[in-house]
């Protein structure tokens, strides 16, 4: 894929893919070598202790290479970015559950669910900009996927 034969929005789809990958990518090597400094700045992740860093650091780390993938296959990101907004709809939705009911104090989980709530807002609007997108591959109500 050459960026600069791409239409505007095709730039603007392959940039986000990007961006999500790098910050995907950036959080799963913070919680890889460093999981208690990342619990201690985002809050914790699984519960008030922080048990599920592990856990975490392999989602980020899948979604982040899934992203990348999708940057240079465009006839994954369909299923690469429902995938991403399916996991971060729950995963946002969880933490704003814990702070609601006091499961996680809002201090400690509110940047974590800010957070979390701007990721899914950026993958929603890099996967509609794709889908409008009239050079994108992604279909648009048939089965049919141009090759890569």
């Amino acid at each position: 894929m050459t960026l600069a034969r791409e239409a505007p929005c095709g730039q603007a789809v392959a940039l986000g893919l990007g961006l999500l990958a790098v910050a995907h990518l950036a959080a799963a090597g913070w919680m890889l070598l460093a999981p208690d400094s990342f619990v201690h700045a985002i809050g914790p992740v699984g519960g008030p202790d922080g048990r599920d860093v592990g856990a975490a650091t392999v989602l980020a780390g899948v979604q982040g290479a899934a992203l990348a993938v999708a940057l240079v296959r465009p006839a994954w990101r369909t299923g690469v970015l429902a995938t991403s907004i399916a996991v971060l709809a729950l995963l946002t939705a969880d933490r704003w559950i814990e702070i609601t009911t006091g499961r996680v104090a809002a201090g400690a989980g509110s940047l974590d669910a800010g957070l979390l709530t701007l990721g899914l807002a950026l993958t929603v609007t890099v996967a509609l900009t794709a889908r409008l997108c009239p050079c994108n591959p992604m279909p648009r109500g048939g089965a049919h996927v141009q090759p890569d």
